[in-house]
């Protein structure tokens, strides 16, 4: 990805060890599998998506990277999903004599949509010249240049028509230091420090941590494979504390193995920007912690915080707490202001956990809404937030534009202006739990400069969304509630393919939209157990797998007009569910209305006299109502010319 020279492939590095003689060392993790590119995440720009996987495939126990006879294209990654820091990577990769393209591997790496670029350093690979392979490239960010290209005595390379035509590439990367061995042979033993970790990259996130990314350089005709790609970390120092709720065990972490945020300059007067103070805790608690604490008090932030892997940012209370009570750890989010897409005012990596303080937007407005960016966002493996309350965030919580597996939001409590939680690209099941989205938050807080004056619930009719839920595999959600929204849950394709999601003891309060579904999985779509609705259910034209509601309320507001609306081939299926009032404003609209796919209700309870309860329109093609409780004469209105079977009801 170089725009200096048309060369290189990307390696990535290991431990300081003897080159591949380690290859039978125990503590290796294959990163391919040998079949699939389970892991691995293409990137490339939106107008290359197609091609891209073609380019991309694994091949005969390889990963194939081909573009021969298409040059047209830029950048082309193949990423792990994972973030590594400090490792030894093994792997053997095989090139084409005849080859004239560059690819490569990139390591503490990460990819910018934007520019379509992937940042960070690189190992080279090179088969029109293969003596720089193996060799250090910055590829930003600031300048793009050799960071070790030294002569190298006793160089060897392969093409695939030599020997066993394959190359054995070892890179180690401990602390700042980088080496790569290939075949036997020291390229690169270079110490980055200064460079790597100067202020450039950690504002980037890059040089220290980072995926592993395998490269497809622009406008070029690249044929080679890799195989055998594994990685070892090191391992971790020190007990991991157990996640949970906050009350003794929060109040344990904060007195455990920590680093103490105002030992690092952290002032907590709400007037001095305590960020770079904040963020240098966050760092040392890395390896000195793996708890910061924030003791209590009003902590300004004009910039943004990255919480490392495996460290909990702890704040100072003995469970979740109140914006009315703000006496323990209060984050005060200046910066970001109207820039909605910048980077999020706490970054989880890894393992990372954010729990037990307010965070608060002062310079926040009504009815004139500032956008921020987002809150928190979760950026890999089990990430955690716990007990937190947030008063008026914009965003809230972002689990979606990043891969992510197994995060936990448990104990949340906020008014959000815009969205409240989004889950996407997440392959491994995710927990959601006692979240609570309401304007009290914000218009009981007592932090200054206090609630403005302005129709909260108004704005949040027309703007939020409260769960936001794209692909995920699979979600949980559980005592989870939100009042006021457009859209209380919504679940769609968002660019990676929808989820699947059971949702139970959960509810949408006075709204015109309670559940949206648009998308979800075909095999497995999504329920919701002992649910409560003031408001509508809308399973969407587009959606194709199967909508579940069991032992849900449905409660008459102003705001109802029909309360399920089935459209679109998918099955809905409604059972042991009560109706207690719809078509609010007279307009004669029916309870239940179905113009598509499948429809089962089973056990329910209508209980508006005089209104109809159901009618099933053209485009339906079965439905099956049995066992339920009606108010009055013909309940059930069918235009649908499906194959409908009516039973074992009453109508008194």
């Amino acid at each position: 990805m170089r725009s200096v020279r048309q060369t290189g492939l990307w390696v990535v590095f290991c431990f300081f060890a003897p080159a591949l003689s380690s290859a039978a060392e125990e503590g290796f993790t294959p990163l391919f599998d040998g079949k699939t590119l389970r892991g691995w995440t293409i990137n490339c720009l939106p107008k290359d998506k197609e091609f891209a996987a073609k380019a991309w495939t694994a091949d005969q126990g390889t990963i194939l990277a081909n573009t021969i006879d298409r040059k047209e294209h830029f950048y082309i990654l193949l990423a792990t999903n994972k973030e590594y820091g400090d490792f030894v990577l093994q792997l053997r990769f095989q090139v084409e004599r005849k080859v004239t393209g560059n690819s490569g591997i990139q390591i503490r790496s990460r990819y910018v949509p934007e520019t379509g670029w992937m940042e960070g350093p690189q190992i080279d690979i090179n088969p029109p010249d293969p003596q720089t392979t193996g060799k250090l490239w910055n590829e930003g960010p600031g300048p793009h240049r050799w960071l070790s290209n030294e002569p190298i005595q006793g160089f060897k390379f392969f093409y695939a028509d030599q020997g066993d035509g394959w190359n054995d590439l070892e890179i180690t990367a401990k602390g700042m230091k980088i080496k790569s061995v290939l075949n036997g042979v020291t390229v690169v033993d270079y110490d980055g420090s200064g460079v790597l970790d100067d202020e450039l990259h950690k504002k980037r996130g890059v040089g220290t941590k980072g995926v592993i990314g395998l490269q497809i350089h622009s406008n070029d005709e690249i044929k080679l494979r890799f195989k055998d790609i594994r990685i070892k970390e090191p391992p971790r120092i020190g007990p991991r504390p157990p996640a949970g709720s906050a009350g003794d065990e929060g109040l344990l972490l904060a007195a455990a193995g920590r680093v103490n945020a105002r030992d690092y300059g952290a002032a907590g007067d709400g007037a001095a920007d305590d960020t770079p103070a904040l963020q240098k805790a966050l760092s040392a608690a890395e390896t000195k912690g793996p708890v910061c604490f924030v003791p209590p008090g009003q902590y300004r932030l004009n910039g943004s915080l990255v919480v490392p892997p495996g460290v909990t940012f702890l704040g100072a209370s003995g469970g979740t707490p109140h914006s009315e009570h703000p006496i323990g750890t209060v984050l005060l989010a200046y910066g970001g202001r109207g820039k909605a897409d910048g980077p999020p005012l706490v970054t989880l990596k890894p393992n990372a956990v954010i729990r037990s303080l307010t965070i608060h937007y002062p310079e926040q407005t009504l009815p004139e809404v500032v956008p921020y960016p987002w809150t928190i966002r979760g950026d890999g493996e089990l990430c955690q937030v716990l007990d937190v309350t947030m008063t008026n965030p914009y965003e809230a919580i972002d689990f979606g534009t990043f891969w992510n597996e197994l995060h936990l939001i448990r104990n949340v409590f906020a008014c959000p202006l815009k969205t409240g939680i989004y889950i996407d690209q997440c392959t491994d099941i995710g927990r959601i739990e006692n979240v609570h989205f309401n304007p009290n938050f914000w218009t009981r807080m007592k932090l200054k400069p206090g609630f403005p004056k302005g129709d909260i619930k108004a704005y949040l009719e027309k703007n939020l969304v409260g769960f936001k839920i794209g692909k995920t595999d699979w979600e949980y959600i559980s005592n989870c509630f939100v009042i006021f929204p457009l859209v209380g849950f919504h679940f769609d394709d968002f660019g990676h393919g929808p989820g699947n999601a059971v949702v139970t003891q959960s509810g949408a309060d006075i709204c015109t939209m309670a559940v949206r579904v648009d998308r979800t999985q075909g095999h497995a779509g999504v329920q919701f157990v002992n649910g409560q609705f003031m408001s509508t259910v809308y399973v969407g034209p587009q959606n194709q797998g199967p909508v579940k509601l069991t032992s849900c309320g449905f409660w008459p507001v102003p705001e109802t007009l029909e309360q399920v609306v089935k459209l679109g081939p998918s099955t809905l299926m409604l059972t042991a569910c009560h109706f207690a009032g719809w078509d609010s404003a007279g307009k004669g609209l029916p309870c239940v209305r179905a113009a598509g796919g499948r429809l089962t209700v089973s056990g329910c309870e209508f209980m508006a006299p005089g209104k109809q309860p159901i009618v099933l329109e053209e485009g339906l093609k079965a439905a099956a109502i049995t066992g339920c409780l009606f108010r009055g004469e013909r309940p059930v209105a069918d235009r649908s010319g499906a194959d409908v079977q009516i039973g074992l009801n009453t109508n008194h």
